[in-house]
């Protein structure tokens, strides 16, 4: 084929002998424009240098067939090389072709079977929708059963006795499921609510039983020692609490409560009396009884500390603070609760009833509540009245000294009104330490009678140094007992009444003593009585304090010191004779100057002699502050006298023994 073209080509070059040059211009030209430090041409060269090995005229001219030979034996070599994966290949493409035909055997067939279970897609889709639709039916169902019925263990803890925690937990759980069932009576699941409803009054009408049951058997042994007796008491607490559901089982629980408490109060009453606390400390009470004040004292104090403590307990028992009202001694809404309930007058609501509000069941059981304190709390200490009210009755009646029956009064009247703070108004042991008060007051009246009596009886004789009779001192001495006693408070009704009732008897005997006696002299006595009954009635009080029963007293004692500074100094200025002088110039009238002169001259000369102005009867005054009173008054008396002599005398001219009204002052004031 080269040789062919070479061939063809010549009658062309020849025919043109102008392309030839330019031809080769050309090709000259493309070869001086290759670069050869070119990589490619470095490259070409590098693959050429293996073939032409020889620069000769042959090779030269056999350089294209040789490269087109070693190009086909190189492409050979590769077709060689390739038969393997075009093998592969072609076994690729027929696995490749029968895998097409079995996908679309396989669409084909899943076409036909998709076909043929539609209808149980459907199925399968209903199924899944009802599923769905039970589960959700079974979660409100379990709520509902959660709701509105009590679990395996919640229904044995409710036959569980003695009840525990996990009981009364229970027992509120029924509560609660009884009155959500009310929710059920008013939807479509009527039926659902009246079976609930059933069963859970069955359980807790048997459960209200129970406790009940159980309350009136630990209340009978809840005195009795034992180390869980906080336990016992916080489950009776529940207990209360949970009765107040059924009206008619609180009552009797309450009034079983308060029985119980009432002959609880009473043993350890007796043991008291007889047997003392715990291995004899204290000692039993009735040792005492040989001392009235300390008999009445144990035993009224004893009711005292049992009073708070049943307070304390019934507060605790119905978790209420009992006695709200009582506090000021008037009576309130629990009283009249406490006497309703107790006269059974009381209106209690039926088991079933529904109740208005929340809020207005809350107040009716909270007002339960604190009646059913109130009525523990009164009632612990009815059986005590009458063995109480015998013993003070038998200590009052063997009574005689006016100071201890005025002590047990008092105590009497003491603890009657502190327990008015404590117990109810209605309690009947008001009506007992009441009675007993009025009691202690007229065996005291009794005797205050007859002491009066034997003053009034007593031989009216004055003692030679004008000292108060002995009766007087005597009586004196008891009342200060009274008055001066620090376990008592004197301001009290009993003392007050007492001690009035003596003064006016011993101011009529000293009164009586006067009698035959000169003026000065009665005055004496009379000041010297009515100081000693101010001072010894007095008590610890300061003598500026007014007490009311010392009036008749302080009246009778300033009075007789007046009394005594008249007599003591118109005794004196008669014997200066200066009265008449004093009348006249005090009237207007003319005086003698010279009686005057005499009379001031007399006055002086007795004023400047030591104790001339004295008196033995003044000196008879057991009081220094009575003696110093009528000595200033005197004295004060006396001054005025002499400056109304002097002031008689006028201009005249006096003698060195009339003194001026300055130095005669001077010298009374010596003379104090």
């Amino acid at each position: 084929a080269r040789t062919a073209m070479t061939s063809t080509d010549a009658p062309q070059r020849a025919e043109s002998p102008r392309a030839a040059p330019s031809a080769l211009a050309r090709k000259i030209q493309k070869v001086l424009s290759i670069r050869a430090d070119s990589e490619a041409m470095t490259d070409a060269l590098r693959s050429l240098s293996g073939v032409y090995t020889e620069n000769s005229i042959a090779a030269r001219r056999s350089l294209r067939s040789t490269l087109e030979r070693g190009v086909i034996s190189e492409l050979r070599a590769f077709v060689d090389a390739a038969q393997p994966l075009v093998q592969a290949t072609e076994k690729a493409h027929a696995s490749a072709t029968e895998l097409a035909t079995f996908c679309r055997d396989v669409q084909t067939r899943v076409t036909e079977v998709r076909e043929r279970s539609a209808d149980v897609v459907k199925r399968i889709s209903s199924l899944d929708r009802e599923r769905q639709r039970l589960e959700k039916r079974a979660v409100s169902l379990e709520t509902v059963a959660e709701r509105f019925t009590l679990s395996k263990d919640e229904r044995a803890a409710l036959h569980h006795f003695p009840p525990d925690e996990a009981f009364f937990r229970a027992l509120d759980r029924a509560r609660t499921i009884q009155t959500d069932c009310e929710v059920l009576l008013r939807s479509r699941n009527e039926a659902l609510g009246v079976d609930v409803m059933e069963d859970m009054a069955s359980l807790l009408e048997d459960a209200y039983e129970q406790v009940f049951r159980w309350v009136q058997s630990e209340m009978a042994v809840l005195d009795e020692a034992c180390d869980d007796t906080e336990l016992r008491l916080s489950h009776l607490r529940n207990a209360v609490r949970a009765l107040q559901e059924r009206p008619v089982l609180y009552q009797y629980c309450v009034d079983e409560v308060a029985s119980s408490r009432q002959q609880s109060v009473v043993r350890r009453f007796i043991a008291a009396l007889t047997r003392g606390g715990p291995r004899g400390v204290p000692r039993p009470i009735e040792m005492h009884a040989h001392d009235p004040v300390r008999y009445v004292s144990d035993m009224l104090a004893w009711v005292h500390v049992s009073a708070a403590a049943e307070r304390d307990f019934a507060a605790d028992l119905f978790g209420q603070s009992v006695l709200r009202n009582q506090h000021n001694g008037e009576e309130g809404p629990d009283d009249d609760v406490v006497r309703a309930e107790s006269d059974g007058t009381g209106d209690d609501a039926p088991s079933g009833a529904p109740s208005e509000s929340p809020a207005k069941d809350e107040d009716t059981g909270q007002e339960r509540l604190v009646a059913g304190a109130a009525i523990v709390a009164s009632r612990a200490f009815d059986g005590l009245c009458r063995p109480l009210e015998l013993r003070l009755s038998q200590v009052l009646d063997s009574l005689g000294d006016l100071a201890l029956c005025h002590k047990v009064a008092h105590l009497v009247e003491f603890y009657a009104e502190t327990l008015r703070g404590i117990v109810p108004q209605a309690a009947s042991l008001h009506a007992t330490l009441h009675r007993s008060k009025t009691a202690a007051a007229s065996a005291l009246d009794r005797i205050v009678q007859v002491s009066a009596k034997k003053i009034e009886e007593y031989p009216s004789a004055c003692p030679p140094d004008l000292s108060p009779p002995k009766i007087v001192v005597e009586t004196l001495y008891r009342l200060r007992e009274i008055v001066s006693s620090p376990s008592i408070t004197p301001d009290s009704a009993v003392s007050r009444d007492v001690v009035s009732q003596f003064v006016e008897p011993l101011l009529g005997l000293c009164r009586r003593c006067t009698a035959g006696l000169d003026g000065l002299t009665a005055a004496v006595l009379m000041a010297n009585c009515a100081d000693a009954i101010e001072t010894e009635l007095r008590g610890p009080r300061a003598s500026s304090e007014p007490v009311a029963w010392l009036g008749p007293a302080e009246k009778a004692r300033d009075e007789a010191i007046s009394s005594i500074i008249d007599l003591h100094s118109f005794r004196i200025i008669q014997e200066c004779h200066m009265d008449d002088i004093v009348q006249r110039y005090k009237r207007g009238e003319q005086v003698d100057r010279d009686s005057a002169k005499r009379a001031a001259s007399a006055f002086c000369a007795r004023a400047l002699s030591p104790g001339a102005l004295d008196a033995k009867a003044v000196e008879l005054l057991e009081s220094n502050d009575v003696r110093l009173s009528v000595v200033e008054g005197s004295l004060e008396k006396l001054g005025e006298a002499y400056q109304t002599v002097y002031s008689a005398l006028g201009d005249d001219p006096v003698g060195d023994d009339i003194l001026a009204p300055e130095e005669v002052a001077r010298v009374l004031e010596g003379a104090r």
